[in-house]
């Protein structure tokens, strides 16, 4: 585990750039270490450029332009780098660049565990409703695969985004982790904005809602103070009469969600991984609509999240 480090992925888009921004906002508010990490994509260049067996061209025809793809992604990459330093160095931001080559999933997730948080990009989904079914068959975005594979909290960044001064902490009253509340706290704590819980119910349970806040409240002395609300899955999921489906269910302004941090917890089920709402983690970040969103992975939550900073941020 690594001390007050924050991992933020690179790549040429102005939603990188966004991402970047938000994460020195961050560090400056943390004291966190900033590394920035870009992947160049070898192995998507491989399956662009070769091919296993020949058809009308021949597996050799396609050396050069790999080679030469790979060449022009080094130059992009060494250009990245240069571009993100000095912007950082304008805002004050001591960090490093790391540069690696392969398959960008694979590499964020590996380097992710050096880290206490992973920020990333992620282009928000441009489809009408009449269209949005189709991009269920495209391939996976690097965000989209991350909430997946990713082991640390994983903050996805869609707009230019100022720190936030609110936090909602989204459970479900049918699986209540305690260790991920506690995370969620000890964060709020460390960002200096204030923690709401909402507690969200499939309409079914028994239980009325004041007595299930007051035994959460006596089982965790840490929400003595903090204000709690239980809603449904159908409150957080339905505008205009419009029902979202379980891999978007967050309407935008959803409890004014969109105003706050909104933390949302995943766990792996049969080989996949799901959000409280019911869908895949990947598609929900699909979908997203909002600003920004916090994904805890409840298999792989540290004892703490951004430890509360001893000093100044470090050269790395």
């Amino acid at each position: 585990m690594s001390q007050q480090s924050i991992l933020v992925t690179l790549d040429g888009s102005i939603y990188s750039r966004y991402a970047a921004d938000l994460c020195w906002r961050l560090a400056k508010t943390t004291g966190a270490r900033v590394t920035a990490l870009h992947v160049i994509d070898t192995r998507g260049a491989r399956e662009f450029t070769v091919q296993e067996r020949g058809g009308f061209l021949q597996p050799q025809d396609y050396d050069e332009p790999y080679i030469a793809l790979c060449e022009g992604l080094q130059v992009l990459a060494k250009n990245l780098a240069n571009n993100y330093l000095s912007e950082a160095s304008k805002h004050g931001i001591k960090t490093d660049v790391v540069i690696e080559e392969g398959d960008p999933v694979s590499i964020i997730s590996q380097v992710a565990l050096q880290h206490d948080l992973v920020v990333i990009g992620h282009r928000p989904s441009k489809c009408s409703p009449h269209t949005a079914h189709r991009r269920q068959f495209l391939k996976l975005s690097v965000a989209e695969a991350l909430s997946h594979e990713c082991p640390r909290p994983l903050l996805i960044v869609q707009d230019d985004t100022l720190l936030w001064s609110e936090m909602t902490v989204l459970v479900s009253i049918e699986h209540l982790n305690e260790r991920y509340i506690d995370a969620c706290l000890n964060l709020a704590k460390i960002l200096d904005v204030k923690p709401r819980i909402l507690c969200l119910s499939t309409g079914n349970r028994e239980e009325p809602a004041p007595s299930f806040i007051r035994d959460l409240q006596q089982a965790n002395p840490k929400l003595k103070d903090t204000p709690i609300e239980v809603t449904t899955f159908e409150d957080i999921s339905t505008l205009n009469g419009q029902s979202f489906p379980g891999h978007s269910a967050l309407k935008p302004d959803a409890q004014q969600i969109s105003k706050t941090l909104p933390v949302l917890p995943t766990r792996e089920l049969a080989g996949n991984r799901i959000t409280i709402l019911g869908g895949a983690a990947s598609m929900f970040v699909r979908f997203l609509t909002l600003s920004t969103i916090l994904l805890m992975p409840e298999e792989h939550l540290l004892q703490s999240v951004l430890p509360t900073p001893a000093g100044s941020i470090s050269q790395t």
